[in-house]
């Protein structure tokens, strides 16, 4: 029976993954002009249906800034994490979120795919017969024939240096064969049956041809190319349609983090969706446990509804208070009560740890008439429908 009220928590679990990706160097100095990438404008999260892949909006503003579909092609996988970074494969390029450089324009940057497809050719000399073109003493190669496209799409940012020279080379999409050149971070392919329009110099489908490579032995890089459905059209809490218990959970623990110097909390509708399931089992079913009677966990609950995460846990409790405020102030009275250090994983630590971006929380009635709480915490992106942090 619920008989007594106590809260329990759960602390995170880790996710090991494996080393696949090559150190990214950006160049900040080129022949004594270099132009920076400027911050991009703020774009949601987005759904592609032909694919049946979402992207996360700190993506999606770099991929609308920088040519969008044309420039990258369309997302082949979910985005996941790998050893620090978080990376997304689209049909001609990688994306990597470098959280180092968090808020600042080298946020986000391209992987190098061209130096993992192809080894550099060995630096030859200034081409002299070709009026206009350019040598980049740097990696020691020209670029004349796709010189004007680099310039006027990105140049040192987008592309990267010169691998080679232009080549010839069948086309793995096509069968086809045309005057290529590999650069850093992509490789440009010369099509005269487009001469005249924008399609004449392409990005080659580098991003489709490296991906396939290494999904063959990476089963993270391979689990995240699988499509998914839509997601969930859930809304948040609307803090207009009435002040509601999760909602004064939310802003009570916010205000406590912002005590302590800690970053807020954004509301997640998907991670309260997970949390009013457990809830729901929890009450209908006359136990206070982490565990559900179906035997998942909280990480498990939350990826069922949709969440992309990594890191998660779980406050839980029971609250025989008669009105929601005082069941709020005796519940983070408890959890605020056990000592908090790093390592002790309790529910002091869930509400104050800093890797935590976003909290989902349901209420219930149990059948002896007392509140049971689920609070929910994950890291990663919120989802669309989110309450500001």
């Amino acid at each position: 029976m619920l008989c007594r009220r106590r809260p329990a928590s759960q602390s995170r679990g880790q996710t090991t993954i494996r080393q696949i990706i090559a150190p990214v160097f950006l160049l900040i100095a080129l022949l004594g002009a270099v132009i920076l990438p400027t911050p991009v404008a703020a774009a949601g999260p987005r759904y592609f249906p032909e694919t049946g892949h979402n992207s996360p909006e700190i993506f999606m503003s770099f991929w609308g800034a920088h040519g969008g579909q044309e420039a990258f092609g369309l997302p082949i996988t979910e985005a996941y994490s790998q050893d620090g970074l978080t990376i997304q494969w689209f049909e001609r390029a990688r994306f990597e979120r470098h959280l180092a450089n968090k808020d600042t324009p080298f946020e986000v940057q391209l992987g190098q795919l061209g130096r993992e497809l192809r080894a550099p050719d060995a630096p030859v000399v200034p081409l002299t017969s070709r009026p206009g073109a350019r040598y980049f003493a740097e990696t020691g190669h020209n670029v004349a024939l796709f010189l004007d496209y680099w310039l006027g799409h990105g140049g040192l940012i987008r592309f990267g240096l010169p691998l080679t020279e232009e080549m010839r080379e069948q086309n793995a999409a096509d069968g086809q064969t045309y005057t290529i050149q590999y650069f850093e971070r992509g490789r440009l392919e010369y099509h005269p049956e487009h001469k005249g329009t924008p399609n004449e110099v392409q990005l080659g489908l580098i991003g489709l041809e490296r991906y396939n490579a290494i999904k063959v032995t990476d089963p993270v890089a391979a689990a995240a190319g699988v499509p998914v459905a839509q997601p969930i059209a859930a809304s948040a809490p609307s803090a207009t349609s009435g002040d509601t218990i999760e909602l004064q959970m939310w802003r009570a623990i916010n205000a406590y983090r912002a005590s302590r110097g800690v970053p807020p909390l954004a509301y997640d509708p998907l991670v309260a969706k997970a949390a009013a399931i457990h809830v729901e089992d929890m009450t209908a079913n006359n136990f206070l446990e982490h565990t559900g009677s179906d035997g998942s966990r909280p990480i498990d609950r939350m990826r069922r509804v949709g969440v992309k995460v990594q890191w998660a846990s779980e406050n839980i409790s029971m609250e025989c208070a008669k009105d929601p405020a005082t069941a709020i102030k005796n519940i983070q009275a408890w959890m605020l009560a056990e000592p908090y250090a790093s390592g002790l994983y309790n529910h002091h630590w869930n509400i104050l740890y800093k890797g935590y971006s976003r909290i989902g929380i349901s209420f219930g009635v149990a059948k002896n008439g007392c509140w049971v709480m689920s609070e929910n915490f994950a890291d990663g992106e919120p989802t669309p429908g989110s309450l500001p942090k």
